[in-house]
């Protein structure tokens, strides 16, 4: 996963790190993960909130 713009905190199976844009994260099948906007985190966010999270998702196969 490609952070492309904002920050927060993920959380990877057993670990939690913060992130922001720019960051990659490589996932494994089966493990839980959740990223969480700093605004989310910090209770002040709403549909109207400013800061924007984004990421993206890339699912490809290796053929070795």
């Amino acid at each position: 996963m490609i952070i492309t713009a904002g920050e927060g905190r993920q959380f990877v199976g057993e670990g939690v790190s913060p992130y922001k844009a720019g960051d990659l994260t490589l996932i494994g099948s089966n493990v839980p993960h959740l990223h969480l906007c700093n605004s989310i985190l910090n209770g002040t966010g709403d549909s109207k909130s400013s800061e924007k999270c984004y990421s993206y998702l890339h699912v490809f196969s290796l053929n070795i």
